[in-house]
């Protein structure tokens, strides 16, 4: 059963208009207006405020043009069964390429048509023996193919290129004995040519790769794959050229002779001559088999992996995957689970589009993600298709290309064309269509943060990373605010940080809305605070002319309570970060001591203030730590200082023995992830979360038995989810929890707060009908949540 207490919008809005007597944290709702300083939100994507957006979709200041796929196309009438089509576009041209094999009496043979202006065109090859035929085109556009042949009885590897004048002869590839399987092929930016297969061994597959340098005319490097002097066993394997000049090669492990690899997809990758160790990419539990692996390198050479995952209980879906920074994300499910998918093409476009294609059934499923690191909504290539099987994707200026083989009215297995077109030039439109929203007042409440984003054009995307987005307009005067940038103004939807002690009563109980369940009851968890209650009056800490947002609080041990916020400052046109500190009583008077903007704060058990930031001083935005020294703050220190990226999102809190921990947001590599840091003998070690793939919008917590939670926001199907998970601050669990959970809405904004006796508590906002607070109950003691 579900545990949530729902708490509305206004009701917090309202409570955070006061402070609490015994020093409770307390935040205020903020939001950037102005094209300055920390834009975009990774928090709120624009699309969410907007009903009649499809979750997944792009969506800004223009409405884009419906893309749809062509209707199946029939390649040539066929006189054989046709199956595995391989595909590739020549980028200078448009020119197609195509590659299949046909059925025959004497055996298999290989099919080749070559798709123009003028349509689909075949042309025979000489000697056409052969099955299980790969395509790729070098720098001028010729053809190269690898495929299997049999000789003597022995299944072979070979190669053969087109040119001008036409096919070239077989040229034999695979050296000795064994049977031969599965070739691919691929060319590197230098011309290179790649090849790889698989070789049975008896009853053991081992895997092989050969290169040659003079267009196939020899091929000087034939040899097992070879790492730190450990063979490579496996099926199926895949390659992509690097644009540096290297090369990925992924593969459906094989137990080999020691009999320790387990049916995963692996992924390993050639540099300085030589194999680097292989990486269980899929890396799936006991009983779970993945296979059909494909791979592709992006132009800022990430590689793309997607497979075919099949569970203990028999149901079959999609997998991905991404390497950037060098690390391989968690795998990220793209097929819906009402589907049974199998057999995954992919293809990467010159945008660094990212387009994977299915089989579901009697139709052939599609998404695609964009180079910010959005996947769009679900869409259909063809449907009522017999006997689908072995589809292939090209890629080119927007536009896709899919070829299948099915079955024909005849009966037979023939190939099918499909084409999907780039997006027509968008019509600008003033404002988005409105649809319902659940907002506040901007006179009752402050706004939220919009963090951080840069905003180089004027046309808003939605995404799900810190990339470009929306400037946000407020109804503030303009000598409040800056100057705003000439763009669409979208609805906003507040999404405060939320605490335990406003979503409960005084009393301990919870508040309860509508038609929602209540937690089981139980202790009352402020029972210990028998006075709790809220002060009468509210106090102005910034007390000042101009914008001031995006507060932080924090209590020391002995009653003093820190607060900073950010401030515009119109004469620097900058964000400069206040304080003000409680002792006695009274608040100080607020004073200026960084430019900065996001603050965060933390008090350890020492009372000992500790502070994070995000400014780009130098340029581009990083992650900055200070602390208190009793009367002024301690010079800043920056400790994401990873340069490429965006940092953003900064969260603060102290680990199990007092020390500082630090998480943010953070786009190097071009996909953002949650990165950490922490102390190490006054030194900042900064690492990143290897299953936080998409994630913004971090938030950290002490609980129960020293264990420091983590949450943030992320995007791994339609919906935008809540994921969490613990460790020490220097390490974390390996995979993350889906603690929302939510099949049909937005869950954003995660807040974690915590108590060493009472555990932690995680709170999110989810977007439907109206607008809510849920939280998760005490994650103390436990390792995973099926509901929250």
């Amino acid at each position: 059963m579900k545990r949530r207490v729902l708490v509305s919008l206004a009701v917090l809005a309202a409570a955070y208009m006061f402070l609490m007597v015994d020093g409770s944290a307390l935040e205020t709702l903020a939001f950037t207006p102005s094209s300055e300083g920390l834009r975009g939100s990774s928090l709120v994507p624009p699309a969410l405020s907007q009903a009649s957006v499809s979750h997944g979709e792009e969506s800004g200041s223009s409405r884009l043009a419906v893309e749809s796929w062509s209707p199946p196309e029939r390649i040539i009438s066929a006189t054989a069964d046709c199956a595995h089509p391989a595909l590739a576009v020549d980028r200078a041209d448009g020119a197609l390429h195509l590659v299949w094999e046909e059925a025959a009496a004497e055996g298999n043979r290989i099919a080749y048509a070559r798709r123009d202006a003028l349509g689909w065109q075949p042309e025979a090859l000489p000697a056409p023996q052969g099955d299980s035929p790969a395509i790729a085109l070098d720098a001028e556009g010729r053809a190269h193919i690898a495929y299997i042949q049999a000789i003597s009885g022995e299944l072979q590897v070979y190669h053969r290129v087109r040119s001008a004048e036409g096919w070239s002869l077989p040229t034999r590839v695979s050296l000795g004995s064994g049977q031969c399987a599965d070739p691919d092929i691929a060319i590197a930016p230098g011309g290179e040519i790649d090849l790889a297969w698989a070789t049975s061994l008896g009853m053991i597959k081992q895997l092989y790769r050969a290169r040659s340098t003079d267009n196939g005319a020899s091929w000087g490097l034939v040899e097992p794959l070879l790492y730190d002097a450990s063979y490579v066993y496996g099926y199926a394997p895949s390659l992509a050229a690097a644009p540096d000049g290297g090369l990925w090669l992924a593969y459906q492990g094989e137990p080999g002779p020691t009999g320790t690899v387990a049916a995963d997809i692996y992924a390993l990758r050639w540099s300085e001559g030589r194999w680097l160790s292989p990486t269980n990419v899929s890396n799936g539990p006991t009983g779970q088999f993945a296979r059909g692996a494909q791979i592709a390198c992006d132009s800022r050479g990430r590689a793309h992996l997607v497979w075919e995952t099949e569970a203990p209980d028999g149901r079959l879906f999609i997998q991905y995957a991404l390497y950037a920074n060098g690390v391989w994300s968690a795998p990220l499910r793209l097929s819906p689970p009402t589907e049974s998918a199998t057999g995954p093409c992919l293809a990467v476009g010159a945008d660094d589009t990212v387009y994977v294609a299915w089989i579901a059934g009697r139709a052939l499923s599609f998404r695609r993600r964009t180079s910010n690191g959005l996947w769009s909504a679900l869409e259909r290539i063809a449907t009522d298709q017999a006997g689908l099987r072995g589809v292939s994707l090209a890629a080119d200026g927007g536009a896709v290309y899919a070829v299948w083989s099915a079955r024909g009215p005849s009966g037979l297995r023939e190939l099918f064309f499909s084409r999907r077109s780039p997006p027509s030039t968008p019509t600008p439109m003033d404002t988005p269509t409105p649809s319902p929203t659940f907002t506040l007042e901007p006179t009752a409440t402050p706004t939220p943060t919009v963090p951080l984003v840069e905003t180089p054009t004027a046309t808003p995307t939605a995404t799900e990373t810190l990339t470009p987005t929306a400037t946000v307009t407020s109804t503030a005067s303009p000598s409040e605010t800056p100057p705003l940038s000439p763009t669409p103004t979208y609805t906003v939807i507040l999404l405060p940080r939320a605490f335990i002690p406003v979503a409960l009563r005084p009393g301990g109980e919870a508040s309860p809305e509508g038609n929602r369940e209540t937690p089981t009851p139980a202790q009352a968890r402020l029972q210990a605070l028998p006075a709790w209650a809220w002060s009468q009056s509210v106090e102005n800490l910034s007390s000042s002319g101009a914008d001031s947002r995006q507060a932080a609080l924090a209590v020391a041990p002995n009653g003093t309570a820190y607060a900073v916020w950010q401030e515009w400052d119109e004469r620097y046109r900058r964000w400069m970060l206040y304080y003000s500190v409680r002792a006695g009583g009274n608040w100080s008077a607020p004073s200026p001591f960084f430019a900065g903007e996001q603050p965060d704060l933390a008090v350890g058990p020492d009372g000992r203030v500790h502070l994070v930031y995000a400014n780009e001083m130098f340029g581009n935005y990083e992650i900055y730590y200070s602390t208190w020294l009793g009367d002024r703050w301690a010079a800043s220190k920056n400790v994401s200082n990873t340069k490429e990226g965006v940092s953003s999102q900064p969260a603060i809190a102290c680990d199990a023995g007092g020390l500082p921990v630090v998480v943010w947001s953070d786009t190097t590599g071009g996909q953002a992830y949650i990165y950490f840091a922490y102390q190490n003998n006054g030194a900042w070690q900064t690492y990143w979360v290897s299953s936080s793939y998409g994630g913004s919008a971090p938030d950290l917590a002490l609980g129960k038995n020293g264990r420091l939670w983590l949450s943030w926001q992320a995007k791994e199907g339609d919906y935008y989810d809540v994921f969490a998970l613990f460790g020490d601050g220097r390490s974390w669990n390996r995979e993350a929890v889906n603690v929302s959970d939510s099949a049909s809405a937005d869950s954003l904004a995660p807040r974690l707060a915590g108590d060493r006796s009472w555990g932690a508590f995680l709170v999110w906002q989810e977007v439907r009908s109206s607008s809510a607070i849920y939280y998760a109950d005490t994650l103390e003691g436990i390792d995973w949540w099926s509901e929250p």
